[in-house]
């Protein structure tokens, strides 16, 4: 019976001896610089069984200010005080009973880069990277990572990479692009997520788009053509394939309402609303296969707000794209926001605010004039209510609240938002069923879309592929995100050539390409008050303006050419003597105006 004991003695000890074996997998952030506002770094270190490990840090460089453990022993959380004043390494030691048993060289480089954010004077260009241009094969395919290429399918990847979008740099010149947001690239290794909202590694540039290097090589060759870079972030979720998703440091790092989403945004502004109904919107997951990230965590919070900086300082990103920004916690996206402003004032931010409601929408925009219950310190937000108008407008018969009088009364509560300048407005997204779709395939109405977006107040975004009318078929959300045509080797019709377009692609890229150059040079939409005129007979008038410059859009949504007198504009024409169409390039007389039925007008004032 002794040597039965001592024999399960031996076992337990060496079974504790295995559970104790420390290693050390990553440090997160890999890396930081000096210079910043916020002096503090919170290190979160993983490996097995970390935190039986002291760390000792032997450097003037920084301090230590705590060392945190979590509920997992695979975790450790470093506060550290950054005190170095230039570019430096030190090296974080852990040991196990005085034996060093794991080392990271910790790089410290100098904060430099300034972000050139965005504005109305931008044209911004949106891109799914898997469906834009394939720029290398090679990577179409990597092990390990479980969806593989097939373009039959339209959820599957379909191999278009970062390198695609860099080697067509010269085409986004060429149609009056100045900024590219691109769809995230950051890694989803994980079924169907070709789309890249569903992070598994918040850390890592995904390799089938082409991994670091890749995604470092675009922003400099976009920088180095004066091209901005938007990048699309989340902090609602990420996929439960991530690579902490099995091991968590807290056990409500994640939400455990799996089933509970609602999807009603507007209950972040109901002052009606239960907290029953709140709580599923704020904390339950969006989808099952994407966890809800809890960011009333300290430690999380901290987190992914240290990582957003990680990103804009390594790949120098000069705006950020919020994805699900109205499901996040709102005290927590203040505070992220005033931290990315105090680091970079020059950055620009919009939030994806996808509700129904203008109110509810404007009440999201920082320094809101409305009863809010946190400054957002948010600077634009995404105008799906612009959005909604323009395709109501567009599809619906003109009334006394119909057709033209939607656009007309949705920029009539402008006084809702802080700024309405700075609203990201667009006609369609990836989201989004393609607009040309949405119009009945109507050429007229498409090209009325396309001035309005262009000469609209706000920041626009157009989706790849509406300069040549793209359509979509159904509502898969794959068949909203067709592939580009001539972005893959053997494509019939190729935009980047012109080659085999037909005749509606080829009259619409004229005509985008037309505007988007104008858009380039005009004060006026660059900088200008907007002031519109009542829509009469369908017909909808409005302007452009600065000191010095302006710009008269008229849109005839009616069913018949129409002459328009122009007397009921004089507050603003008297100060004008003729106009140029800026398509036709003719000169308009500023009395009465002749535009036909399903058109607009473009017209470049002059004194």
């Amino acid at each position: 019976m002794k040597k039965v004991f001592l024999f399960l003695f031996i076992i337990s000890l060496s079974l504790s001896a295995i559970s104790q074996k420390v290693s050390l997998d990553r440090v997160e952030p890999p890396n930081w610089w000096v210079g910043f506002q916020e002096p503090t770094l919170e290190l979160l270190v993983h490996g097995q069984n970390i935190s039986v490990c002291n760390v000792e840090i032997n450097s003037d460089a920084v301090e230590i200010l705590k060392i945190n453990k979590a509920e997992s022993p695979n975790y450790l959380f470093i506060d550290l005080k950054i005190k170095a004043k230039e570019a430096t390494s030190f090296t974080i030691n852990f040991k196990k009973k005085n034996r060093l048993v794991a080392k990271y060289e910790y790089m410290l480089a100098q904060k430099k880069y300034k972000p050139q954010g965005y504005s109305p004077a931008d044209l911004i260009y949106l891109i799914m990277p898997d469906r834009f241009a394939n720029g290398n094969p090679d990577n179409d395919v990597i092990n390990g990572y479980v969806d593989k290429t097939d373009r039959n399918t339209v959820n599957a990847r379909h191999g278009g990479d970062i390198e695609g979008i860099t080697q067509h740099i010269d085409y986004f010149k060429t149609i009056g692009v100045t900024a590219l947001w691109l769809n995230p690239v950051i890694e989803n290794n994980a079924p169907f997520t070709y789309h890249g909202y569903a992070f598994t590694d918040f850390y890592k540039v995904d390799p089938r788009l082409g991994g670091d290097e890749a995604y470092l090589s675009f922003t400099k060759a976009a920088h180095d053509n004066n091209l901005k870079v938007i990048q699309d972030v989340v902090y609602n979720h990420c996929d439960t394939n991530h690579w902490w998703f099995h091991d968590l440091p807290f056990k409500n790092w994640i939400s455990d309402n799996i089933h509970g989403q609602n999807y009603r945004g507007s209950l972040i502004v109901d002052p009606h609303a239960s907290v029953y109904d709140l709580n599923n919107f704020q904390t339950g997951w969006f989808v099952t296969s994407m966890a809800d990230l809890n960011q009333r965590n300290k430690f999380l919070a901290n987190y992914l707000i240290q990582n957003t900086i990680w990103w804009i300082e390594a790949y120098k990103i000069d705006g950020l794209r919020i994805d699900t920004y109205s499901y996040c916690d709102q005290e927590f996206m203040s505070e992220l926001n005033a931290r990315l402003l105090k680091e970079y004032p020059t950055l620009s931010v919009v939030g994806e605010i996808w509700l129904q409601r203008l109110a509810a929408i404007a009440s999201f925009q920082g320094n809101s004039p409305l009863p809010v219950k946190y400054n957002t310190h948010l600077q634009s937000v995404t105008d799906f209510a612009f959005n909604y108008a323009v395709h109501d407008a567009l599809n619906q018969s003109e009334g006394w609240a119909e057709g033209m009088a939607k656009i007309y009364y949705a920029l009539s509560q402008d006084f809702l938002y802080y700024n309405p300048y700075n609203n990201v407005i667009f006609i369609d997204n990836h989201d989004e069923e393609r607009i040309f779709s949405t119009l009945g395939e109507d050429i007229n109405k498409m090209k009325m879309a396309i001035a309005i977006l262009m000469t609209m107040r706000g920041i626009p975004v157009v989706y790849y592929g509406t300069e040549i009318a793209m359509t979509s078929d159904g509502k898969d959300d794959g068949d909203k995100r067709k592939d580009f045509p001539g972005g893959w080797k053997g494509d019939e019709v190729n935009v980047f050539t012109q080659n085999n377009l037909n005749a509606t692609q080829a009259e619409i890229f004229k005509y985008f390409k037309k505007i988007a150059n104008w858009r380039l040079t005009s004060d006026a939409v660059h900088k200008g008050k907007y002031l519109h005129f009542v829509p009469q007979n369908g017909i909808y008038t409005y302007f452009r303006y600065t000191k010095n410059d302006a710009v008269m859009v008229m849109l005839n949504n009616s069913d018949k050419t129409q002459t328009v007198d122009c007397k009921s504009f004089a507050e603003i024409l008297k100060n004008y003597s003729y106009g140029i169409n800026i398509i036709t390039e003719k000169k308009i007389a500023l009395n009465k105006i002749n535009i036909d039925a399903k058109s607009a007008k473009i017209i470049q004032l002059y004194k």
